[in-house]
């Protein structure tokens, strides 16, 4: 149950381009707090609007950059409305 509850979890950050970070029992949590204290930080928000009247089609999307030492954390895609 809980390895699927971690699955559940893993699978909805990817798909929404978010985090997800597991701090074990007896494990030290300040690492991972100060991890996402960074990642919210340094966060920011790209938008894009198609050109179409929105047909309903799934988009695939790919976020790259070119900095050391840096994560993307971007959703996969997304679906015209």
């Amino acid at each position: 149950e809980t390895q699927r509850g971690l699955g559940i979890m893993d699978d909805l950050a990817g798909k929404s381009g978010g985090l997800s970070l597991r701090v074990g029992p007896g494990e030290d949590p300040a690492p991972a707090a100060r991890r996402i204290a960074s990642a919210i930080h340094n966060q920011y928000v790209l938008g894009y609007r198609t050109p179409s009247g929105g047909s309903g089609k799934w988009h695939t999307i790919q976020v790259k950059i070119d900095r050391r030492h840096s994560n993307v954390y971007a959703r996969t895609g997304y679906r015209e409305p």
